[in-house]
């Protein structure tokens, strides 16, 4: 008679803070950034789009620090599989809002190089959810996909028919039409990947 081996326990369970550092390095991280975006934005950037984007961004930062660390900090206390459920997906939806945010507030600040370079960094840097992501995870992607072709496409067509447009924003429509079906095909690709995530 063989005995199977227990299946281990899914990734976002591993994910769980176990060392003291672990729960509030992230949030760290985000809220230095946070804050260094507000600093910058306020004290380099010459116009009050730009101001404004960066107050949002730096607001979405910040914010998405505190609520990260809330969570990994209870799932830290308790260790237990809500606890790291709620934690994983805080995780994904501070991963993937955070950089919604700051790319539709850098294009709306008319920061079209820098709102670019993000958009670029979503689609091919690897993501919060890892290899096989749940149905949670890729709802959240999805969600990313389609408010990020909604605004290429705004942004697009501001920067090519208002002649007032701000900034880079202004010889940018170009390149931002190109990425409105970079984001639908990832919309299309996770609708597909919908049929057979599982559930957790």
């Amino acid at each position: 008679m063989t005995v199977e081996d227990p299946e281990p326990p899914p990734s976002w369970v591993l994910r769980t803070p176990v060392r003291s550092w672990e729960w509030w390095l992230n949030p760290l991280v985000l809220l230095l950034l946070g804050v260094g975006i507000g600093v910058l934005s306020l004290r380099y950037d010459p116009t009050p789009q730009a101001h404004a984007a960066g107050a949002v961004a730096s607001s979405a930062l910040i914010l998405g620090a505190i609520a990260y660390g809330v969570g990994a900090r209870r799932a830290f206390v308790r260790q237990d599989v809500g606890a790291s459920w709620r934690l994983h997906v805080v995780g994904v939806v501070v991963g993937f809002g955070i950089p919604t945010v700051l790319v539709t507030a850098g294009i709306a600040g008319g920061l079209g190089v820098a709102s670019l370079g993000g958009a670029v960094g979503i689609f091919v840097a690897p993501t919060v959810v890892g290899a096989r992501p749940l149905r949670f995870d890729v709802l959240a992607r999805m969600t990313m996909a389609a408010v990020l072709s909604v605004v290429f496409l705004a942004a697009a067509l501001i920067a090519f028919f208002v002649p007032g447009a701000a900034g880079d924003f202004r010889g940018m429509w170009g390149a931002l039409i190109v990425f409105v079906p970079v984001a639908v095909v990832a919309f299309v690709l996770d609708l597909r990947r919908l049929r057979t995530a599982p559930a957790r």
